[in-house]
């Protein structure tokens, strides 16, 4: 209630204009054209610093959302491939063997054995576990395995990711390569009759279908029913 003077300047960062400053005085004609300089000067390091903050904190969001989603993406990968096959391998007697075909730990050394169970992670989603058991003359496992057998499931945790996305990738290139192929050759088509009847071929070769139909025709004719994949 008692301003005598004011002065409104801009908070500028980075060409954008972000806010404004007011700074006011019980004085009359305070502000000359080196205060406002001053001022401006300030103002302007408090738009850099509070731009510097909002960005800040905009890349650490966007950095969570990528590492969640990309955690989302691995997990979701690995489900894919062990829902078709599952992985697992045990050394035993100094063979290595798939788990499905080698006997269950109890079976082969019974007795309360000292065990050691570390996670298969990646981003920090884990998508596996190693369990490694000693003879019980071994006697417990010491700091040192235990750092030691950290570190190589970390190093596993790595090398299994980079496979798997490799084996993606190649998987991928080999399905657009055959997409590419069956375009290409519906397309040298030259009427209507042949295209369907080259779609339905290459539809059969790639998908090993029993039965496709393909029908073209006004909706309400194509409405009927039909056991085949249509």
């Amino acid at each position: 209630p008692h301003t005598r003077s004011e002065g409104a300047l801009p908070l500028r960062s980075r060409g954008q204009v972000i806010g404004a400053l007011s700074v006011q005085s019980a004085k009359p004609a305070v502000f000359d054209d080196e205060t406002v300089a001053v001022l401006q000067l300030m103002a302007d390091q408090v738009a850099v610093a509070l731009d510097n903050a909002r960005l800040f904190t905009e890349s650490r969001v966007a950095a969570e959302t990528a590492r969640r989603a990309y955690g989302a993406v691995t997990v979701d990968g690995w489900r894919e491939m062990v829902r078709a096959r599952p992985l697992g391998y045990r050394y035993s007697e100094h063979k290595i063997v798939p788990v499905a075909e080698a006997p269950q730990p109890e079976e082969t050394a019974p007795g309360d054995l000292p065990t050691l169970e570390l996670p298969v992670m990646h981003r920090d989603q884990t998508f596996g576990s190693i369990v490694a058991q000693k003879h019980p003359d071994a006697g417990k496992w010491t700091t040192e395995e235990v750092t030691l057998m950290k570190t190589l499931a970390e190093q596993l945790s790595v090398a299994l990711e980079s496979a798997r996305l490799y084996q993606d990738t190649q998987r991928r290139a080999a399905r657009e390569q055959l997409t590419r192929e069956v375009t290409d050759n519906i397309r040298a088509a030259t009427t209507v009759d042949e295209a369907i009847q080259r779609a339905m071929e290459e539809l059969g070769r790639v998908l090993a279908a029993s039965q496709i139909v393909a029908r073209i025709g006004p909706e309400d004719r194509l409405s009927g029913g039909n056991n085949g994949a249509e």
